[in-house]
């Protein structure tokens, strides 16, 4: 990385984990200045493939959103609402392809949500799934805001 200062080279002198990403302090080889960077994953470039052989770009938001839902008054802090995307991006971004299938993608957030609080798991999956696992077919007509419908029916592999 170049320094910011002279322009010149620079080596890390300390690398930290934080919770977005790998803060790293460094030192100019040149200027002999330190600074600090902070890295963390890119977003992801994947298309969602819904089962009716839609598809849609990936968005962190909506998972987001599906997860607030799914722990609403259970104490999750919104760090560890935000870990848990951030960890369904890192293991979408090990995917070989542009694409990701709706289903695969509920089965991830599924898996994450059994480690962070087993209601929250407990209640996508009862919404979301038939009594055999599987991602139900049909619409949930309950629910206020539309794009919270469209964020559902992308976990459930239908059209938005």
């Amino acid at each position: 990385m170049d320094c910011p200062y002279c322009g010149g080279s620079s080596r890390v002198v300390d690398s930290r984990p934080i919770s977005d990403g790998i803060r790293r302090r460094r030192e100019c080889q040149q200027c002999e200045q330190r600074f600090t960077t902070h890295e963390r994953l890119a977003p992801v470039e994947l298309r969602v493939v819904k089962a009716s052989g839609e598809s849609e770009e990936f968005q962190a938001a909506k998972i987001e959103r599906v997860v607030r839902r799914v722990t609403r008054d259970l104490g999750v802090s919104d760090q560890r609402v935000r870990q848990l995307v951030r960890h369904v991006e890192a293991q979408l971004s090990l995917l070989r392809g542009p694409t990701v299938s709706s289903r695969h993608l509920a089965a991830l957030v599924l898996d994450q949500l059994e480690g962070l609080h087993p209601l929250a798991h407990h209640r996508l999956r009862a919404n979301y799934t038939d009594p055999d696992g599987r991602l139900l077919p049909s619409p949930v007509g309950d629910l206020e805001e539309p794009d919270e419908v469209d964020q559902i029916a992308l976990f459930r592999g239908e059209e938005g």
